[in-house]
């Protein structure tokens, strides 16, 4: 069965999906409503849309698909500090839904479009071009203050060795 490319295993209380990692061909899954603690898994190299909705996920940990366009993270559990999807997925689309304790947080909007600059839409609004603007000029401004702080590091290291 490895070269399964949709594969829907909604609504069976499951608490581990690392069996799909052998499903190297798989273009979309959907793991709604079961009783998922993360999402983590080996890096599927043709997965485009991935759905999680109504899971006890807590953190973005393992989701790092390269191809990945859809994903959805319906999940009250999600906290803000655990957002760690990688930036070179070329993700078009995220659904957190405002129940999320991620859309409490201040710009989360804006940091989302920091992390994952292709984004189109987050839940069901599309980025505007204000908020595109916005968020590249952030990233930017982290960007240089990043690497004005590791030049000061390498300063401070090179008077230390003399």
């Amino acid at each position: 069965f490895i070269h399964l490319r949709y594969v829907d295993i909604s609504g069976n209380q499951l608490t581990d999906i690392s069996s799909i990692n052998s499903l190297t061909h798989l273009l979309t899954l959907k793991c709604d409503r079961n009783k998922l603690p993360s999402a983590k898994l080996d890096e599927l190299p043709y997965l485009q849309i991935a759905s999680f909705a109504n899971n006890k996920i807590m953190d973005t940990e393992g989701i790092s698909h390269p191809l990945l366009e859809h994903l959805n993270l319906s999940c009250k559990h999600l906290y803000p500090k655990y957002w760690k999807v990688k930036s070179t997925s070329i993700c078009k689309c995220i659904v957190l839904i405002p129940e999320n304790p991620v859309s409490d947080e201040d710009d989360y909007r804006i940091e989302v479009l920091i992390t994952l600059r292709r984004l189109e839409r987050l839940d069901k609004d599309e980025y505007t071009d204000d908020e595109r603007q916005e968020a590249e000029e952030i990233y930017e401004q982290r960007r240089q203050e990043e690497a004005a702080a590791q030049g000061t590091q390498e300063i401070i290291q090179t008077d230390e060795d003399d």
